[in-house]
This record gives structure tokens, sequence and C-alpha cells, in this order.
């Protein structure tokens, strides 16, 4: 029953995190804009075409005229059906732009929001969170991930306020380079929740010195 549930709260995370992105109204306007045309081009045609006579016959000149195949087995002969064939050329390369921008716009606003540590991990379980930042740190993340047989570099989140390109210089290190961070106090309960650190199985407080701390804020902060 666990296992059920587990799996049906996973299926609901996964629809509520795909209709709450952009890619939900695309596929709304994409699903009213296939069936929509398919079953008006289907109305117009059937019974003055030998090529429309079903709906199926519809949805297959559909998927050739968005999929711009143009086998031309089946084509409007009417009027009216010669305009909703345009309204749907026009509309599937719409459509594939909005696509192509929508992807490169998420792409972008991911990576940007990681390199800032701006990104929150609730999904993450079974992790290390590593609070503060010294300036061996990439030392110390290779020590760690050398004593934790079954950590990967994926599994290591480190908070702190240092700047990103500090962060960037770590992950060009090949074996450091899908560390998670996020950019925040990590005595702030809030920073905290962002890592999931109720499912973390450890929590490694250092001082933050690094170059732009002084030794009375590291101090504050163990």
């Amino acid at each position: 029953m666990s296992k059920r549930k587990n799996f049906r709260k996973k299926i609901r995370e996964a629809f509520d995190t795909f209709t709450e992105s952009p890619f939900y109204r695309l596929t709304i306007f994409f699903v009213l804009l296939f069936g929509g045309t398919a079953g008006i081009i289907t109305l117009l045609e059937i019974g003055k075409n030998d090529g429309f006579k079903s709906f199926f016959d519809g949805i297959w000149w559909a998927v050739i005229t968005f999929s711009t195949v143009g086998y031309g087995d089946k084509s409007p002969i009417t009027v009216p059906g010669q305009a909703i064939t345009m309204i749907a050329i026009f509309g599937s390369m719409a459509l594939v732009s909005l696509l192509s921008g929508t992807f490169a716009s998420v792409f972008v606003e991911s990576n940007t929001r990681a390199r800032r540590g701006l990104m929150d991990f609730p999904k993450l379980e079974g992790h290390i969170i590593i609070c503060g930042w010294k300036n061996n740190m990439s030392d110390i993340v290779k020590d760690i991930l050398q004593l934790s047989d079954k950590t990967s570099p994926e599994k290591i989140v480190i908070i702190s306020n240092i700047e990103s390109e500090k962060i960037e210089a770590l992950k060009e290190l090949p074996e450091l380079k899908k560390v998670k961070y996020i950019r925040g106090d990590y005595f702030s309960e809030d920073t905290l929740k962002r890592a999931n650190i109720d499912e973390a199985v450890k929590a490694i407080i250092l001082a933050d010195t690094y170059e732009s701390s002084s030794s009375s804020e590291a101090d504050s902060k163990t």
C-alpha cells in the first residue's frame, strides 16, 4: 500500500509541476488546434471529398499537415477546407516557434537560477548538506565524497553566501560538476528547507572563512 501511495504521490507531484509550467498552456493550445482543425476539416469535406470518410481521416490529415510531411493523399477540395488547412499550417509553425522559445527560456532561466544559488531541492533525499565555505572547499568536498562511499556529487548541497563565481570555479572540476548550491544563510530555517534538510543524511557546518568574511563573522555562525 505504501508503494502505491508513493507512486500516486509522485504522479500527482509530476502533474502539479506540469500544470505550473509554461508547457501546460502550449499543450492545451496544441490539443485544441489539432483536434479542432481535424474535426472541422472532416465536417467540411465529408460527403464532398472521397478522401474524407470518417473522423480518422481528419486525424490523419492533421498529423500529416502539422508534421509538414505532406503526403498529399488527403487534401481538401472545398474553399473552407483549404482555409482551415492554411490555419493549421500557420498554427503549427507558430507552435514550433513557441516551443523553441519556451525551451530556450526555461533552459536559460534554470541555468541562471542554479548558478546564482536560487534553486530549491524539495525532492532531494539521502544527501549531505555542507553549511558554510572555506577557501579550500574543493578539497573538503572531495574528502567528504571519499569518506562517504554511497554519496555522489549530485547528493552534495552547499549552503553559503559565497559569490557565485567561486561556486562556478569549484564546478569546473569534472568530479564536482554536479554539486548543488543554495545561496543563503545556513542558520535560516527557510534556507535549510530549500535544501530539504529533513531528508538529508548529514549536515556539516563549516566556518565561513573566505576572503570577504571576517573572523568574527565566521565565529558567530558556528
